[in-house]
């Protein structure tokens, strides 16, 4: 799962030590528990999102209406007292009958489609068959409460590396070699892998006979492998993040460095575990086959990838017009230069036969920066493989070598684009336009490939991958929030729910999108920011601290303490601290913020201005308040005798003598 955490949320493992009555009883694996806990510390807020556990023929296929037909099917692990499956039920009702050309529309808004891509990649490269791809169980669903996405979490994965000989289809032999694509039916159990040939299965769902009657095809369908990868684009996804795991560790030099590694933590625990199940023998037979494993699939995966490579993969990553002392070419000038990055899956020529139909085309690539002219450059001879680079010169200077354009790039900008050759004529693969660039500032993408083109600021990266820090927001502060809105501000389903004032006191807009607000500074991403949401120069934005996560404006999913907490805003990294504020009791209708606005100093305000700049003259700090207090107090003190003098001269109590008692 330590490889599955750099992609994907995933729970933690440990070898543990299991002692009874202070006796060693065995080596275990302690596995982190997929709950709220579990969720609120990868996805902030729980309370909102169901979680759901897959039983049984999971396949995500199309049940009908009533949730009683995903009994048993799936579990519902939290939120069992309002028990609404209607979410899960619209996920499938979206999988199994909205047509692909629609599918990316309708699906995105409840699945987070890049992750789950993740999550299938990572099944496949594991083949880690006792899961969604093998047998339709042994995962987790989480519908995020702050974004409403369904995400797919990995389950019970000590059946990866091809040991699941069970669910294996039956023409592969080498399980090193099972499909790049997992098949999208569920494949015939093969009861030869079997001890005995009698497959002990847990009791059917109630209603599983019903469907296997009315809808057989939705018990085996694997309705997000026939859907998502159908779809050219998610393909492209889901293909390219095979080939960055391949790239990123699962190779055979790293994983038998981990491998011995872990082996090396465990073997003398192993060796001496009074229970163990098998002869210890097979405990270094199973890290040679895992290694040879590892080794075989990353070599298959690596050539079968490379059959699905298009020139199209190429994009223009990186550029400098002005090179004044960076990277020099072979003759040791400083000229403008430009990276091409190969996005994957596979290894693109630059030059190459294309087979297409019954056509035969000499492809080649060609820059230009005159789109009335593609062919301006032929880009020489060279192979790019997934995640590599390729830096040309710009300089004019062709007669210093065939990686040297006939042109250069105008300093007071200009664009540049990049095509290819086919039946039709040129077609433009990648374009960039750029204005002015100071001396040895480069203009580039991040992430490399596929992000904004940005002034890479953190230094110029020819032929590596790009560097982008992304920076701290100055003047983005907690501006202003109240914990008990009685009847301030009224939220837009007509309560009054707790709220928050963001500020942006400098002078450039700050991009909100991706960043954290939370009420728990030790978990820090209890609420993400959406995306697309924008704080220009001297506004203010108001955002409800509420549950209504349906309703219209920013929702954070929580609400504030009336007798204090603290308040964080995290920058997109999950991490780094923009602001926070600890605070304690506070009063009804009465909000704390900071005047002036963005300043250090905080205080009680008693005419609260959600939106707007907070006012000094209805400033009222605590101690004011206390000190009010302590003057009301006093004045009754003073004035209760005199008034009790008043009233019994005025004609005493009944039954009196009439006299005035003494005070």
């Amino acid at each position: 799962m330590d490889f599955a955490r750099k992609y994907v949320p995933a729970r933690r493992c440990v070898y543990t030590r299991l002692y009874v009555n202070d006796e060693y009883y065995g080596l275990y694996l302690a596995v982190e528990h997929i709950d709220n806990t579990f969720i609120e510390t990868h996805f902030g807020d729980y309370k909102h999102g169901n979680i759901y556990k897959a039983e049984m023929l999971a396949t995500l296929s199309y049940f009908g209406p009533d949730p009683e037909l995903y009994y048993g099917f799936y579990e519902l692990k939290n939120n069992e007292a309002i028990n609404d499956w209607s979410d899960l039920i619209e996920l499938t009702r979206t999988l199994t009958f909205t047509p692909l050309e629609e599918l990316p529309t309708k699906i995105e808004p409840i699945l987070d489609v890049k992750s789950v891509l993740y999550t299938l990649a990572l099944l496949d490269l594991f083949v880690s068959l006792d899961s969604y791809i093998g047998n339709a169980r042994n995962y987790y669903l989480y519908r995020n409460g702050n974004t409403g996405k369904f995400t797919m979490l990995l389950w019970d994965a000590n059946l990866a590396f091809g040991t699941f000989w069970i669910m294996m289809p039956r023409n592969i032999i080498d399980p090193a070699k099972y499909f790049v694509f997992p098949p999208d039916t569920l494949q015939p159990i093969r009861l030869e892998f079997v001890p005995g040939g009698n497959l002990s299965l847990p009791s059917p769902p109630p209603a599983m006979n019903k469907i296997a009657k009315e809808n057989p095809s939705a018990l085996f369908n694997l309705a997000l492998i026939k859907k998502l990868l159908a779809v050219d684009s998610y393909r492209k996804i889901y293909l390219r993040a095979l080939a960055r795991m391949l790239r990123e560790g699962f190779d055979a030099e790293t994983l038998k460095a981990r491998i011995q590694e872990l082996a090396s933590l465990i073997r003398h625990h192993a060796e001496s575990d009074p229970h163990l199940l098998t002869p210890i023998s097979m405990f270094e037979l199973s890290l040679n086959e895992t290694m040879s494993f590892v080794a075989r699939r990353a070599n298959y995966l690596k050539a079968q990838l490379n059959q699905f490579a298009d020139k199209t993969d190429l994009k223009i990553n990186e550029l400098m017009v002005v090179n004044r002392g960076i990277k020099a070419d072979n003759y040791g000038d400083y000229d403008p230069w430009v990276e091409i990055y190969n996005l994957g899956p596979g290894l693109v020529k630059t030059r190459g036969i294309m087979v297409k139909g019954r056509s035969i085309i000499d492809s080649r690539l060609f820059l230009t920066d005159d789109p009335s002219v593609p062919n301006k450059w032929e880009l020489p001879q060279r192979s790019i493989d997934a995640g590599d680079f390729l830096v040309l010169w710009l300089d004019g200077e062709p007669f210093e070598g065939d990686d040297h354009a006939p042109f250069t790039l105008n300093p007071a900008g200009g664009s540049l684009y990049l095509y290819t050759n086919d039946l039709s004529g040129y077609v433009l693969i990648d374009n960039v336009s750029y204005s002015g660039l100071e001396a040895d500032l480069s203009f580039g993408r991040y992430p490399d490939g596929e992000g904004n083109w940005l002034k890479l600021k953190d230094g110029p990266t020819p032929g590596e991958p790009n560097l982008f820090v992304d920076p701290v927001p100055t003047g983005l502060v907690i501006n202003e929030f109240m914990a008990r809105n009685r009847r301030t501000l009224r939220g837009p389903d007509g309560t009054y729910p707790d709220w928050i004032e963001l500020y942006n006191s400098g002078d450039t807009p700050v991009d909100l999108s991706g960043m954290y607000l939370t009420d728990n500074l030790k978990r820090p991403k209890r609420f993400r920011f959406p995306d697309g949401v924008v704080l220009g120069p001297g506004e203010f934005l108001v955002i409800w601290a509420d549950s209504s996560l349906d309703q219209t404006g920013i929702h954070t999913g929580f609400a504030l303490k009336g007798d204090g907490e603290e308040l964080g805003l995290f920058a997109r990294d999950g991490q780094t601290l923009i602001d926070s504020v600890v605070f304690g009791k506070q009063h009804p209708d009465v909000s704390y913020g900071r005047y002036p606005d963005g300043s250090p100093n905080w205080d009680y305000l008693i005419q609260p201005t959600p939106g707007k700049p907070n006012v000094k003259v209805t400033n009222l700090g605590q101690s004011s308040l206390w000190s009010i207090t302590l003057l009301l107090g006093v004045a009754v003190a003073l004035c209760l005798p005199f008034f009790v003098r008043r009233k019994y001269e005025g004609g005493g109590r009944s039954g009196s003598s009439g006299q005035t008692p003494k005070a």
